[in-house]
């Protein structure tokens, strides 16, 4: 199973897609950053990346993704931004049957790292250990999707050992 995972923002979406290569490893088999420029539209900045993640869904045949979810810390405007790009994306996924898992910033850090606090640095470090990729990524957002996709597939393993899948 393949999974499209994906770092919102609305200037830069991270994305990836991952697949589980053993117990505690995962390869990205592709990743990049879907920029938008300030001086466009808000309308043609979510139809770009809502647009751009459904070809790299089809392109990969994905029918999961997993994405970060909404989060505020002090700055509301950009978490608003952040809102609107989910609402569109997880709009034109499901209308493609592909099913999406939000995982908050939290639970992604827990998962990969083992602390809520865990910082970018130690992200990085975490995920170079689990994730086999050929290329390095460009930015952190290319990283904490796949850090998401980490969370992804050990929710999923978790889920099924509990019998809920």
């Amino acid at each position: 199973m393949r999974v499209l995972s994906i770092d919102p923002g609305l200037a830069n979406t991270g994305w990836s897609i991952v697949q589980p290569v053993s117990a505690d490893k995962y390869e990205a088999i592709d990743f990049g950053t879907i920029s938008t420029g300030k001086s466009m539209s808000i309308s043609e900045r979510l139809t770009i990346i809502s647009d751009s993640l459904l070809e790299i869904a089809g392109r990969f045949g994905i029918s999961h993704a997993a994405a970060e979810d909404i989060f505020f810390t002090n700055n509301i405007t950009s978490g608003i931004a952040v809102a609107k790009v989910i609402g569109s994306f997880s709009y034109a996924l499901s209308k493609s049957n592909i099913s999406l898992n939000l995982f908050t910033p939290t639970e992604i850090k827990l998962c990969v790292a083992g602390g809520g606090k865990a910082d970018k640095k130690a992200m990085k470090l975490m995920v170079r250990r689990q994730v086999v990729y050929a290329r390095e990524p460009k930015n952190d957002h290319e990283v904490d999707s796949m850090a998401c996709a980490i969370t992804f597939f050990v929710t999923l393993k978790n889920e099924m050992l509990l019998g809920r899948v």
